[in-house]
C-alpha cells in the first residue's frame, strides 16, 4: 500500500470516497487513514494480519475464515459460529464479483471473516432465506461477523460491514467522528435502519452509508441475473433496501450539519444514494418475468 504524503493528506478528494473507484483511489486513501491517523476510539492499524487456515484467497488477498484470537463479534444464543469454510461462502463472494469496484476494495480492507448460522431458520425455509445478520466494531478494523445460512445475504453482508469499516477508517464512528458531522450526539433522528429509537447523526451517515452500497450490490446482482428464483429473491431484497435509503436520504438532507470536507463527502453520498433510488426504482418497475436487462 502506498502512503499518503502530508501534502496528500492536506488535498483529499473526500467526494471519491462516496462510493468504490474504479482506480482504488478511496481505498488507498481509506487503508492509509486507518494506518497513520491515530484516533481514541480506534487502535492504530499497523498492518494486516497474515491469514491462518481456513482461509479463503480474493482478488490475490488472503481472508482469514473464523472467530480468531479475538474472540466472536456476535454474542446471542439464536446465532452460533460455523466451523470451517461455509459452502454459499464462494457463493456470496461470487456474488459480490458482479460489482467489480467493490468486489476489487472488500478483501483489501476485510481480513477476518466470522460465520454463524441462525438457529431459527429450518432447513426448508434456507433456500429463499431472505434475512441475516451481521457486525463489525470501531476497535477491529478489518474484522466482520455475518450469518451465512444464504449466499445473497453473505454478499450484501460483505459490502454492508465493509463500508461500515471504511466510515471509520475515515474518521467517522457509530456515536462519535473526528470529521464531517457537527450534529450534537445529544440529537436523535430516526434512523433508516433502527426504527425503535431516535440514533446520533453519525450512526444514521453509518446505516444510509451501509445500505446505500447494500443496495447498488442488488442493482448489480439484478443486472446481469437471469435465473427466475434468484431474481424474484433480489428485487426483494433491493425492494426494501430502496426503500430504506430513501428514508435516510429525507433525514439525512433535512438535518445534517457538516464541516467544509463533510460537505463534499456528504454531498457526494447523497447523489449516490438519488442515483442509486433512481436506478432501483426503474429494474423494479420491469415485468419480473424478464431476463437479463
Amino acid at each position: 500500500m502506498q502512503q499518503l504524503t502530508p501534502a496528500d493528506r492536506r488535498h483529499i478528494h473526500w467526494a471519491c470516497l462516496a462510493q468504490p473507484q474504479p482506480d482504488g483511489y478511496d481505498t488507498q486513501v481509506i487503508l492509509s487513514l486507518v494506518a497513520e491517523e491515530r484516533v481514541a476510539w480506534r487502535p492504530v492499524y499497523v498492518r494486516r494480519p497474515s491469514a491462518q487456515p481456513p482461509s479463503v484467497r480474493v482478488g490475490g488477498h488472503d481472508v482469514s475464515v473464523g472467530l480468531g484470537p479475538l474472540g466472536p463479534l456476535i454474542e446471542h444464543p439464536r446465532f452460533v459460529p460455523v466451523s470451517g469454510t461455509p459452502a454459499a461462502l464462494a457463493r456470496g463472494i461470487a456474488y459480490v464479483e458482479r460489482w467489480p469496484e467493490a468486489a476489487a476494495q472488500w478483501p483489501q480492507i476485510v481480513h477476518r471473516i466470522q460465520c454463524y448460522t441462525d438457529t431459527t431458520i429450518t432447513e426448508a425455509e434456507r433456500s429463499d432465506w431472505l434475512k441475516s445478520a451481521s457486525h463489525s466494531v470501531d476497535e477491529r478494523f478489518g474484522e466482520i461477523a455475518m450469518t451465512t445460512d444464504s449466499d445473497l445475504n453473505i454478499a450484501q453482508c460483505i459490502v454492508h460491514e465493509t463500508a461500515h469499516n471504511k466510515l471509520r477508517a475515515i474518521g467517522v464512528g457509530n456515536e462519535r467522528c473526528i470529521r464531517f458531522i457537527r450534529n450534537p450526539q445529544s440529537e436523535l433522528y430516526a434512523s433508516p435502519v433502527v426504527k425503535e429509537i431516535g440514533r446520533p447523526m453519525t450512526a444514521v451517515l453509518h446505516a444510509q452509508y451501509s445500505f446505500i452500497h447494500v443496495a447498488q450490490l442488488d442493482i448489480k446482482m439484478l443486472e446481469v441475473e437471469t435465473e427466475p428464483r434468484a431474481r424474484a429473491r433480489i428485487r426483494a431484497l433491493l425492494a426494501m433496501n430502496v426503500q430504506r435509503i430513501d428514508q435516510g436520504r429525507e433525514v439525512i438532507e433535512h438535518n445534517v450539519q457538516v464541516d467544509r470536507d463533510g460537505e463534499a463527502f456528504v454531498s457526494a453520498v447523497l447523489d449516490w444514494t438519488r442515483s442509486v433510488i433512481s436506478t432501483g426504482n426503474e429494474l423494479l418497475a420491469l415485468p419480473e418475468t424478464l431476463g437479463s436487462t
